[in-house]
């Protein structure tokens, strides 16, 4: 074999392997929004708390789809707040005012990730969530949306 193609396949080799320490426990949330004058949004959020040997972080990657919209802007109010949590207690929270984005865009998705906590003491991590949201025009105001955490990592 040339030292060129040792060197690639070495390259590849390092690039490619992941971590051992590296570590991700999640769950899927599930929602579709009755909007009463335009198409129904769906909303999945994925709620991940990822770690290292160093450190954990929780992310909720948010993904919608509101089929044909036609320009319309279902949500006054759409805000995603996401908490790393050690058995139970708050480590961290981030929040995302993300209402403009699924307002503007028949599809997508972003991501909301907590500062980053060394993990000490080790065990009990989780992620967890909660969405505050006000449908345009519907009359009832803002509602709440409790997500599902996801399972306990070291």
């Amino acid at each position: 074999m040339s030292a060129f193609l040792m060197a690639s396949s070495a390259l590849f080799t390092v690039v490619a392997a992941p971590t051992a320490e590296a570590a991700s426990q999640c769950q899927k949330n599930t929602r579709r929004f009755d909007i009463p004058w335009a198409s129904d949004v769906s909303v999945t959020i994925q709620l991940c708390v990822n770690g290292t040997a160093s450190s954990r972080r929780a992310v909720a990657t948010v993904t919608w789809d509101r089929g044909d919209a036609n320009g319309a802007s279902p949500f006054e109010k759409f805000d995603v707040f996401v908490r790393l949590e050690r058995n139970d207690v708050s480590k961290s929270t981030r929040h995302g005012d993300i209402d403009f984005k699924i307002n503007g865009s028949d599809w997508g998705a972003t991501a909301i990730a907590s500062e980053a906590v060394v993990p000490q003491p080790r065990g009990g991590w989780t992620a967890d969530g909660v969405v505050y949201y006000n449908i345009n025009n519907d009359g009832e105001g803002q509602k709440t949306w409790s997500l599902t955490g996801s399972p306990k990592m070291n």
